[in-house]
Order: C-alpha cells, then structure tokens, then sequence
C-alpha cells in the first residue's frame, strides 16, 4: 500500500484532486447545460455572474463544513485518512477562491465589491450548513441505524482492512476516465488536451506544496 515512489496519502491527494478537476470542469458543464440549474441560480443572482463558479465555491464549502463535522465527532479513518484528503485534495480543487477574485475584476466595481463580500459570507454560512446536516440529518440515521451508538461516539475504521477504498478509487478513476472520454468526444466546449493540462497542474502542485512545506506531515498526512 505505499511504494518506493508515493505514500497512500499522496495517492489519494492526487486521486481526488484529479477527480475533482473532472467532475468541476466537466461534468458540472454537462449537469448545467442539460438541467435548469443555472436558471435557478439567476433567479437569485444577476446574469452577470458565473453561476457554476458560485455553486462550486458553495458547494465546496458545505462538502468541507460536512468532513469536518465527520472528522472531528463521529469517524476516524486511516490507510488513508479519507476525510483529510478529501479536504486537502477534492475540496482544495473544487474550490477556486483565485477563480473569484478573477471573475470579480470583470465586474463593474459596485457588482465585485458585493460578489466578494455575498461569496465570503455565503461560504460561511453552507460550510455551517454541512455541519448542520450531518448533525441533525445524518447522525440520527446512524444512530437509528445502530451504526453509531450514540451521538459522540467516535469510530476508528483502517479502510486498508474494507474493500471501500478500492471501490472509491476504481470510481474516482472511473469519472476521470469519463471526463476525458466527454470531451475528447466533443459532448461538450472543453478540449481533452486543456483537461489533460488541468489535471497534470493537479499532482504538481500538490508536489510544490509538499517541497514548500519540507515534507513534514501532520495527522498522517504528507502535505
């Protein structure tokens, strides 16, 4: 489970960072253009905005809101620590604060001024909002379920003795696959070479991060 060349934990950094680059780039695209999803952000929002920037910031942030929640009072997991990777590399990924700050400097200044600030108080408030859920939506379910005991408990699972951590990375490879599969067929405006860039520009930088940082690692996880 590690080779000479990548930890398990760097595995998985880059697994769901490139998983994520896939399902922001591509398949967000394709819910988007064959839904009303959009529509249903301009209802809200003026047309002036990217709305798919907006749902993956706030989504991410709720995803983030949710693994802490997990992370800190109900399940511990090792080989790999999936909720601190899953932070570190999908969420990390799916999320562009730089992606908004650019988009804001296209905006008129009154209009960037009011994104930057509704972005940064809407964040807060769905990363609260995933903690929220899983307290009161799903940890109730587990307990129902007798999966946990009661509403604090702390389980410790080692995923390197499940088969879960395979059937997750046989999906994550899986949703690349596809992606790459979508637009080298043309289903969407996004050329396979310019996903094929995205998702290198994935594991090399988390590659600077881990050199910057002097490969110390905390909780388990080589950052």
């Amino acid at each position: 489970r590690t080779s000479g060349v990548l930890s398990i934990d760097t595995l998985w950094l880059w697994t769901l960072g490139l998983t994520a680059e896939c399902l922001a780039n591509v398949m967000m695209v394709l819910v988007c253009k064959h839904t009303r999803l959009e529509e249903a952000v301009y209802s809200v929002l003026p047309r002036q905005l990217d709305a798919q920037l907006t749902l993956l910031n706030l989504s991410g942030a709720f995803f983030d809101g949710a693994a802490v929640n997990l992370a800190k009072w109900h399940f511990e997991f090792h080989d790999p620590p999936l909720l601190l990777v899953f932070r570190a590399g999908f969420c990390s990924v799916w999320t562009s604060l730089a992606a908004v700050l650019e988009h804001s400097a296209t905006l008129p200044p009154s209009l960037a001024i009011t994104y930057l600030g509704g972005m940064m108080l809407a964040g807060l408030a769905t990363n609260f909002l995933g903690r929220f859920c899983i307290n009161k939506m799903l940890v109730p379910v587990l307990v129902a379920a007798k999966m946990l005991r009661h509403h604090r408990e702390i389980i410790h699972v080692n995923l390197a003795d499940t088969l879960w951590d395979d059937v997750l990375f046989y999906a994550c490879v899986c949703i690349i696959s596809a992606s790459l599969g979508i637009c080298k067929m043309g289903y969407i405006e996004y050329d396979a070479s310019e996903l094929a860039i995205g998702c290198l520009c994935v594991p090399l930088c988390f590659l600077f991060g881990e050199f910057v940082e002097g490969h110390h690692e905390w909780s388990g996880v080589q950052w």
